[in-house]
């Protein structure tokens, strides 16, 4: 039998250093576009009673003016459908594009 030795490098009893968050950190709306975008690919099909899969996304485009926010569309069977989300980057409204 052998005999294994195991060695624990760079282990201390010190505490980690804290973590200090940046002083501005980024929107969440720039972080989680890809959820934003499948989140409204969901809501479109079941506006539509569909299946997401037949749901045909654009990318997200991110306002600015007044009314910042987010806005992201998608096509099922010919009809458009625009899905808002707020500066954080949360769902808030759907209706058909027109």
């Amino acid at each position: 039998m052998g005999l294994a030795m195991v060695a624990f490098v760079g282990c201390s009893d010190a505490p980690a250093p804290g973590y200090n968050p940046p002083a501005n950190p980024a929107p969440t709306q720039f972080q989680n576009q890809g959820q934003m975008v499948n989140y409204c690919k969901g809501m479109i099909a079941g506006e539509a009673n569909t299946k997401p899969i037949n749901v045909q996304m654009e990318s997200l485009v991110i306002e600015k003016g007044i009314k910042p926010g987010s806005k992201v569309s998608g096509t099922v069977y010919g009809k458009k459908y625009t899905c808002e989300f707020d500066t954080q980057g949360k769902y808030f409204d759907i209706h058909p594009a027109y």
